[in-house]
């Protein structure tokens, strides 16, 4: 297992993707909780940076370091963040610290850990550049919940990649207080976003929102005709979820499309369903049945 580790490293440093997967495939690196082993952090770095961001060896590599929820780890990735050269180290670094301490159970300092991690995720967000970094800043930002981050938050609605815009729809999630007419504006804005992705993300935090003024029923509603059908089935969603019906046709469409062995309380329509009236749900579905209707079931 030590041989595997230190092949993987090797592959890393040489950005030898192939062998990486195939010594990853074959079960290395090892374990820490099994094995006891303690990889140094700029070695997980290395293997880490093999990969594309979202890859599963980069999500294990940083998941490796965020466990240990110790002060040390904690201090090398907050040195890191901040002052790394290499945009791709400061981007290893937020994915470190974007769920520092938030998942651990028992662990004395996890609390304390996950505050310091969210503050120097926050302190970063005014001032970081890279869209990449920024990505995963922001990801954090709204995992570690904190209102206080929510116009760092904000500030990045505009930024020219798509991938930043999409971070910030998505890490909205839960944050937009029914008073923030800023936080709601920017929602507003991001469902109208030019790119799919934006649209998706913001028509999600969109169907959640607690408040609902007539502006989010009206964009909801909206978004039913958007081109994108992920984007229109969360316009239908948000307005299942307020007992509107102008979306019952397409969430069934949604519901009955999903894989015949997948458990109906795991889609993303099943809330919104379940709070739909049988004789509703009936008519959307023969609605849906009728021949030559474009894009329904009964063609």
């Amino acid at each position: 297992m030590h041989d595997d580790a230190a092949a993987l490293t090797a592959a890393a440093r040489e950005r030898d993707t192939d062998t990486a997967e195939r010594l990853l495939a074959a079960g290395a690196p090892a374990d820490e909780a099994i094995h006891g082993i303690r990889v140094p952090y700029d070695e997980l770095a290395d293997r880490a940076l093999a990969f594309a961001p979202g890859h599963a060896g980069r999500f294990a590599a940083a998941a490796a370091l965020a466990d240990r929820v110790d002060d040390e780890t904690f201090a090398v990735a907050a040195r890191q963040l901040a002052t790394a050269p290499d945009a791709g180290r400061r981007r290893f670094a937020a994915e470190v610290l974007l769920v520092y301490g938030l998942y651990a159970e028992g662990v004395e300092d996890a609390e304390r850990l996950e505050k310091a991690a969210g503050e120097v995720l926050l302190r970063r967000a005014a001032v970081e550049q890279d869209p990449g970094v920024l990505t995963e800043i922001v990801c954090g930002l709204g995992l570690h919940h904190d209102p206080r981050a929510v116009p760092a938050i904000l500030r990045h609605a505009r930024n020219p990649e798509p991938d930043v815009r999409a971070q910030v729809a998505a890490a909205l999630t839960g944050m937009v207080a029914p008073d923030d007419t800023e936080a709601l504006g920017t929602l507003l804005a991001l469902v109208e976003d030019r790119d799919p992705r934006v649209r998706r993300c913001a028509a999600a935090t969109l169907a959640d929102l607690r408040a609902d003024p007539p502006a989010v029923r009206a964009a909801l509603a909206g978004l039913l005709a958007d081109p994108d059908p992920d984007v229109a089935v969360e316009g239908a969603r948000g307005l299942g979820l307020r007992d509107d019906p102008r979306g019952d046709t397409v969430l069934v469409r949604a519901f009955d499309s999903r894989p015949p062995d997948s458990t109906p309380e795991a889609h993303r329509t099943y809330e919104a369903i379940r709070r739909m009236p049988m004789a509703r749900f009936l008519a959307a579905r023969a609605a849906l049945a009728a021949p030559g209707t474009p894009g329904t079931l009964g063609t």
